[in-house]
């Protein structure tokens, strides 16, 4: 009983696996070779109806796909794009991408339909060769627009980096403002501790030695500097004689 629940286990995770494979081949690949008929049917038609020679068929069927496969990628990409960014001044031009995929469907449509039915027209021979001559503009139209928008991408991170570094000088400059009137606060406390030390200390000698200490044996005793003793003592005695 517990081996037939093994293999059982064993087959479901095999084929679990084997279909993991085949959908990720089937998504992934197989949507790639689904040019392969086309530029076929494209290969065949330069050759054999326009009578261009055999390496211009090859040619021109392999570039006419690339050019529908970017066409369709530039095309999602400029859309997904659009929808992120909401903003007018931030859009991107729908119309390079949209031009190169309708050129690519209509030689398609020229190449491999209307040639296959007519193939001794001379009219749509010279639709087709013009839509041939042509290529280069949706393929140059393609690039421009995904300059374009590589462009905008660039010159979005740098004013993103610049923005960043503004803030992050700012809290730079505001921690250090901080940290100078902590600073200053701090001294000031330690000041006012060391000014009651030397009081207390003071008023301590005279009323147990009937004497009053001078500012090197404050400075010694209390580990502060003579002058500051001097001047603070200066001060005490000047209010004990007021008093």
């Amino acid at each position: 009983m517990r081996r037939t629940e093994l293999i059982n286990k064993f087959v479901d995770v095999f084929f679990d696996f084997l279909s993991s494979v085949v959908g990720n081949f089937a998504s992934n690949i197989v949507p790639l070779l689904a040019g392969i008929l086309p530029a076929y049917l494209t290969w065949s038609h330069i050759v054999n109806v326009l009578g261009f020679p055999n390496w211009v068929g090859l040619a021109g069927a392999g570039v006419i796909e690339f050019i529908g496969l970017g066409a369709g990628n530039e095309l999602m990409k400029v859309w997904n794009h659009n929808r992120q960014y909401k903003d007018t001044k931030n859009q991107m031009p729908l119309l390079a991408p949209a031009l190169t995929a309708f050129w690519y469907i209509s030689i398609m449509v020229a190449f491999n339909v209307i040639l296959e039915a007519q193939p001794n027209s001379v009219f749509w021979k010279i639709v087709s060769i013009a839509l041939f001559a042509t290529l280069a503009v949706p393929a140059y139209a393609l690039v421009a627009g995904k300059t374009l928008r590589m462009e905008w991408k660039n010159k979005r991170s740098l004013t993103l980096a610049e923005r960043r570094n503004e803030r992050t000088e700012n809290n730079q400059r505001t921690n250090k403002k901080t940290n100078v009137r902590r600073t200053s606060k701090s001294n000031e406390q330690r000041t006012n501790d060391v000014r009651d030390n030397i009081l207390a200390f003071v008023k301590t000698t005279q009323k147990n030695e009937q004497r009053t200490p001078g500012p090197s044996e404050i400075a010694r005793t209390l580990g502060c500097a003579k002058g500051y003793a001097s001047d603070t003592l200066r001060v005490i005695l000047a209010e004990q004689e007021e008093k």
